[in-house]
C-alpha cells in the first residue's frame, strides 16, 4: 500500500511538472518535416511560445513572415541561410533574433527590404541546396550564407536521426516536455563543463548529434573519410551558387566563429576549406570575429550560451552586424 502511495505521488508530481513545462514552453523543440532530398526542414505554419517568447514559422518552413506579405508591400527580399546559429533558438523572441535585428537596421537606414530566416538545426550546404531546388528563391535579390568551420564536412547523410526516422514517427521526446527539457538543457551544461577544462586548440564535441562531422573537425582533414565529405559539401555549395546566379540572386557569406575559435583568436584548420572555396568562387566573405569591435567587443562568455550558439543579446547583435557587413560587401561588388 505504501509503495502504491509513493507511485501515485510520483505520477501526480510528474503530471504537474509536465503541465507546468508545457504552459511555460520549457523543453519546446521545433517540429520537423522529413523530406527525401532536403532531409528535413521546419514544419510550416507553426508558432511556439517559450517563457513568453514567440517563434513563428511561415508556410515554407522559414522563421519569418510569408514572402507574399513582403511582395505585396513591394519590399526587396534578402535571405539569410544557415543552421541553428541563424535560427536563433526558441528562447529568443522573433523580434530579437539576428535576422530581425538586421532587418530593423536596414529599415533605420531607409532600405526597403525584408529579411527572411532560412535555417534549421544542423543544416549544411546539401540541405540548403536541396531546399532551394525544392522551393526556389522566392524572388529574393540577395542571399547571405552563414557557414561554420564544421560545414566543410556537413552533408545530409551525416545526421543520424534523419537516417533512422521517418515523418510522423513517434518519439517520446517529442511528447513529454519534461524529457525534452532534460535532453535539451542538461546535455549543454555537461558539454560546457567539459570544455571548461579543455585547453586544446581543436576539439571534438562528444555530445554533438553529428559525431561523424566532429571526427573531421578535430582530426587531419586530409584523411579519405573527411576528404570525401569535404568534396561533397563543396560540390553542393558550388551547385547552390550556380543555381542562385542563374536566378539573378547575388550571394555573399559570413564565416561564423564559435566560442573556442574566438577565445583562441584562430579558426579551426578546416575553416580554410570554406574560405578558399569562397575566394576562388568570387563570393565576398565577412569574418564574424571582425565585427566584434563594432558591437562592443564582448567576451566569448557573454556571446554564447554553449560552445557555438550566440543566443544572447550581444550575440544576436553581433550576428546581425555581420549580416550587415556582408550586405555591404554585396553592394560593393555590384557597383
Amino acid at each position: 500500500m505504501k509503495l502504491l502511495k509513493i507511485l501515485a505521488f510520483l505520477c501526480l508530481l510528474g503530471s504537474i511538472a509536465e503541465l507546468t513545462f508545457r504552459v511555460l514552453g520549457i523543453g519546446n523543440n521545433v517540429e520537423l518535416v522529413y523530406h527525401p532530398t532536403i532531409e528535413y526542414y521546419n514544419k510550416p505554419n507553426k508558432e511556439y511560445r517559450t517563457f513568453g517568447k514567440v517563434a513563428t514559422i511561415n508556410s515554407a518552413g522559414m522563421r519569418c513572415k510569408d514572402i507574399d506579405d513582403y511582395k505585396r508591400r513591394n519590399k526587396k527580399v534578402i535571405l539569410v541561410v544557415g543552421d541553428s546559429v541563424v535560427f536563433g533558438g526558441l528562447t529568443i523572441d522573433q523580434n530579437f533574433i539576428s535576422t530581425s535585428l538586421f532587418e530593423d537596421h536596414l529599415k533605420s537606414l531607409g532600405v526597403n527590404a525584408s529579411v527572411c530566416n532560412v535555417s534549421a538545426t544542423s543544416w549544411g550546404p546539401g540541405n540548403w541546396l536541396n531546399y532551394f531546388q525544392e522551393f526556389g528563391f522566392f524572388g529574393a535579390q540577395k542571399l547571405i550564407l552563414v557557414v561554420s568551420s564544421h560545414d566543410a564536412y556537413d552533408v545530409p547523410a551525416s545526421i543520424p536521426h534523419a537516417a533512422t526516422k521517418t515523418a510522423g514517427e513517434p518519439d517520446i521526446f517529442m511528447r513529454l516536455n519534461v524529457l525534452k527539457a532534460l535532453r535539451k538543457y542538461i546535455s549543454p551544461l555537461a558539454n560546457n563543463f567539459i570544455m571548461a577544462f579543455d585547453s586544446s586548440p581543436e576539439y571534438i564535441d562528444p555530445y554533438s548529434s553529428q559525431a561523424l562531422i566532429s571526427r573531421c573537425v578535430g582530426y587531419n582533414p586530409l584523411n579519405t573519410f573527411c576528404k570525401e565529405r569535404a568534396n561533397k559539401s563543396l560540390d553542393d555549395l558550388s551547385e547552390l551558387l550556380e543555381l542562385a546566379h542563374a536566378e539573378g540572386v547575388f550571394v555573399s557569406a559570413v564565416q561564423f566563429w564559435d566560442k573556442k575559435e574566438i577565445k583562441n583568436r584562430k579558426q579551426y584548420t578546416v575553416a580554410s576549406i570554406m574560405n578558399n572555396f569562397f575566394m576562388t568562387s568570387g563570393v565576398p566573405v565577412t569574418q564574424f570575429n571582425s565585427v566584434l569591435p563594432s558591437c562592443g567587443t564582448p567576451s566569448s562568455n557573454l556571446l554564447f550560451i554553449d560552445f557555438i550558439h550566440p543566443f544572447t543579446e550581444p550575440g544576436m547583435k553581433c550576428l546581425a552586424e555581420s549580416y550587415y557587413q556582408s550586405y555591404l560587401s554585396q553592394a560593393e561588388r555590384q557597383l
